[in-house]
């Protein structure tokens, strides 16, 4: 299992803003042939790679970093070329490095937090994260730590074909005193 990140990204949300929706393409074709100089592991931010294969089991993607305060709205996923087998990408917190606090619990790691996406099936899926079902759990998942929104790869497989955007809505709910 690896950690990745975008070489060299910084916070997707700025410490000032209020609303934005964050929107990524992954394109993994590219991302093996020419692109891979554009990852990093995430132990080592600013060292480009030198070589990509695709993601593997268990290996995770932070898409974006976010402050705390920061509240995930609703998120979701559009594959337009898919992976040609079975494959699943999980958007949630995989790192461990942020704490999300609902109603009833708070977590250190939630993989599947914001979404399951079938990547080898060409369609959009969105999902808010206030349950339509009349259970009060809250309005959607709140950082109360710095951390990042990442996405997980779940099937023993090589992910090297698929392209897909990905896209968070998040607003900043309050501002840690240490960030004035």
């Amino acid at each position: 299992m690896s950690t990745y990140q975008f070489k060299g990204a910084g916070a997707a949300l700025p410490y000032d803003s209020m609303f934005a929706v964050l929107k990524r393409n992954i394109n993994l074709p590219a991302l093996v042939a020419t692109d891979y100089g554009k990852l990093a592991l995430a132990s080592a931010p600013t060292v480009s790679l030198s070589s990509f294969s695709g993601f593997v089991l268990n290996d995770v993607m932070q898409l974006w970093h976010v402050p705390a305060g920061t509240v995930i709205v609703a998120s979701g996923c559009r594959v337009s070329t898919v992976e040609g087998a079975t494959a699943a990408g999980l958007l949630g917190f995989a790192t461990g490095t942020q704490t999300a606090l609902g109603v009833a619990d708070s977590t250190t790691a939630d993989p599947d937090a914001f979404g399951t996406f079938d990547l080898n099936s060409a369609k959009t899926l969105a999902i808010p994260q206030v349950k339509l079902d009349g259970d009060v759990e809250g309005f959607g998942d709140v950082y109360v730590t710095d951390g990042s929104i990442d996405m997980s790869f779940t099937t023993n497989r090589t992910y090297a074909a698929a392209i897909f955007d990905v896209w968070a809505v998040v607003f900043r709910a309050f501002e840690p005193t240490t960030s004035r």
